[in-house]
């Protein structure tokens, strides 16, 4: 892609050309008036000391209107830039020539575009130093993009979309923030990878989601002090290792269940990173069928992460002989036994094991079994169970009671992920 310089051309062709000189690009787009686009041809390339590779010329349709300035910029440059073999990436802007409609319209039409800018001011200006700069004692200025000083919105619309669950389209506005920015770049860049790390999270792909919030750790350090995004990158970086470490706990968790953990764990952090994505689809989203297919894993899984890790039985094969005998022939009534002579416990008849067994557990099902039976009811009858029925916020509530009270925890304690300011 060719380096291209956009530069506004009015009647004065010295600073237009003192610019071209100092960027050299391979391309130049000339943005001119109607009176303006003689200088281009009879007074500006003739003077530049080197051979230009290509150049286009864009009219502005008024040069006193800016909105039509803006508009025809806006329209134009994409084709332009596509003839000339360039893009935005390669695009330098200089906003010195032309009357001020058009140096507004220059900087306004790539304010969003990660463009950077220059200005030919100088030393010495004619009219006692307030008309324009002395032919050779121009002087090149840098500016940076002005959208950062706009970083505000999309911090805001980072942060709304964050705290709904929406962490695909909190991401997307970060990945296009950082293509705009220039000083906010590393800010937005991080909150994108920070976004997607906590989208597998929810999603349970826990690996990525590790593999994308250990990145963070160190750049979250070492993001330079500013103003914008400072409030949001503290919040992350007050939970990150918190976080961090109890998503590696429910990995772990799961690791156990399927017997592959070198250190075996309870299933406690699992459960209740199920019951706090439960929550977020519930309180969240108003999304009640998913929140009560999440609360119904975690009854199921307590009871198998109980038997497997202060029994070391697998309810997904039970021998008769780690059933005691008093109990044996009632938790078997109608099961079948696989080839192995081993025994697949459903939800129900894992509860009657641990009760069985004495274990706590065992007898708080046993106390609630009616309630959770009513419930289970309603839900197998809902759209995403064997039914046509959605989920009601209320069937959510009362299994979500019974959820907690099987895991022993209140609901204000489960985790959250990171609450966002938004203003």
């Amino acid at each position: 892609m060719k380096k291209t310089l956009l530069v506004s051309v009015g009647g004065s062709p010295a600073p237009v050309i003192y610019t071209i000189n100092q960027h050299r690009p391979a391309a130049v787009i000339y943005f001119c008036s109607r009176d303006s686009r003689a200088e281009v041809r009879a007074a500006i390339e003739p003077k530049l000391d080197y051979a230009l590779t290509d150049c286009e010329i864009i009219t502005t349709p008024d040069e006193q209107n800016l909105k039509d300035s803006v508009a025809e910029l806006v329209h134009r440059l994409p084709r332009t830039l596509h003839n000339l073999d360039s893009d935005m990436a390669h695009l330098q802007a200089d906003f010195t020539g032309g009357t001020k409609v058009m140096a507004a319209a220059v900087v306004l039409a790539l304010a969003d575009q990660g463009c950077s800018y220059s200005y030919v001011g100088g030393v010495g200006r004619d009219k006692q130093g307030l008309g324009v700069v002395v032919d050779g004692r121009e002087q090149l200025l840098y500016s940076d993009n002005p959208w950062d000083a706009l970083g505000r919105e999309p911090l805001k619309l980072y942060a709304l979309h964050f705290n709904r669950c929406r962490f695909a389209s909190a991401a997307q506005v970060a990945a296009r923030a950082a293509e705009r920015s220039d000083k906010l770049r590393p800010l937005f860049e991080t909150l994108q990878v920070l976004a997607d790390g906590y989208r597998q999270w929810d999603n349970f792909e826990h690996k990525p989601a590790l593999n994308l919030l250990n990145r963070c750790r160190q750049a979250l350090k070492t993001l330079p002090f500013l103003h914008e995004g400072q409030q949001l990158s503290a919040t992350f970086a007050g939970q990150l290792e918190a976080d961090i470490k109890r998503l590696e706990q429910v990995k772990n968790d799961l690791l156990t269940l399927e017997n592959k953990a070198t250190h075996p764990s309870d299933g406690q952090a699992l459960l209740l990173d199920l019951l706090a994505n439960a929550v977020r689809r519930a309180e969240s989203e108003h999304k009640y069928d998913d929140a009560v297919a999440r609360l119904y894993s975690v009854v199921e899984k307590a009871a198998k992460m109980r038997l497997f890790h202060q029994f070391a039985i697998d309810n997904s094969k039970v021998c008769p002989e780690q059933i005691p005998a008093l109990h044996r022939e009632l938790i078997l009534r109608g099961m079948s036994a696989n080839d192995n002579n081993v025994f697949p416990l459903p939800l129900a008849k894992s509860y009657a094991l641990l009760a069985a067994l004495g274990d706590e557990l065992g007898a708080t099902y046993q106390q609630r079994e009616t309630d959770l039976a009513k419930v289970l009811t309603i839900r197998n009858s809902s759209l995403l169970a064997h039914g046509f029925q959605p989920v009601s916020q209320k069937t959510y509530t009362d299994l979500l009671a019974i959820a907690l009270n099987f895991c022993a925890v209140q609901a204000d304690s489960l985790p959250t992920f990171p609450r966002l300011a938004e203003e």
